[in-house]
């Protein structure tokens, strides 16, 4: 925990000045964002880099920016799918169940839906193999990776975060820890739950691309 804390910090690796600044990296991200289709981009496309100093728990070092979550990755939330629909095979269905205690996914409780439910669906409900998912629902911002060989389909309350030109392995270490700040969120809720928009609204600490690299190395 502690290592992880001091990696979206910035203090675990030293910072390279002849790096490309995360400003840069940003604007990069800024015009990879704009060219997604409306219906792909995460958060209003006013909200760049203008973060609330006061919702950031840190000083980020040099070369370093404060950004939304919601601006580096693009969040899908999954399809409501009905449970006359299951049948013992066809494609999985990724639940929040399946979300297995290893960060893998566990199928067995899996439900199916038949090829035809799964074909007629819009691609953006596919988890394909090495897809980043968090929970949203009851055992918030519990995390897991497609490591298999599988192409599953996205429940409801379960969201599949797509980078944008930063490294899926460095998202993955800041949502390991973010936990307590999404419980905080949801603190007084009798079912614990948390909106896309909160996600994308939290406060995302940006390396330099290349130390990103250099930090997921190690840790």
């Amino acid at each position: 925990e502690l290592v992880l804390q001091l990696a979206v910090q910035g203090r675990l690796v030293q910072q390279d000045r002849t790096e490309e600044p995360a400003t840069v990296l940003l604007n990069r991200i800024r015009v990879a964002r704009a060219a997604l289709p409306a219906n792909r981009r995460s958060g209003d496309e006013t909200d760049t880099t203008e973060i609330n100093e006061e919702a950031t728990h840190f000083a980020t070092p040099p070369g370093w920016v404060w950004t939304s979550l919601g601006y580096v990755q693009v969040f899908t939330n999954g399809y409501a799918f009905k449970s006359e629909d299951y049948q013992p095979s066809g494609v999985g269905i990724i639940r929040m169940g399946e979300l297995g205690t290893n960060g893998e996914i566990d199928e067995r409780n899996m439900k199916y839906v038949s090829n035809n439910i799964a074909q007629s669906l819009p691609n953006t409900f596919r988890v394909k193999p090495g897809d980043l998912l968090m929970g949203m629902s009851g055992s918030i911002g519990k995390l897991a990776i497609n490591r298999s060989d599988k192409t599953y389909l996205l429940n409801q309350r379960v969201g599949r975060l797509e980078p944008i030109l930063i490294e899926k392995a460095f998202l993955h270490v800041f949502l390991k820890t973010v936990e307590q700040h999404y419980l905080r969120i949801s603190f007084g809720m009798a079912i614990k739950n948390l909106s896309t928009k909160q996600i994308n609204e939290t406060p995302f600490p940006l390396p330099p691309l290349a130390e990103q690299k250099r930090i997921v190395a190690k840790v």
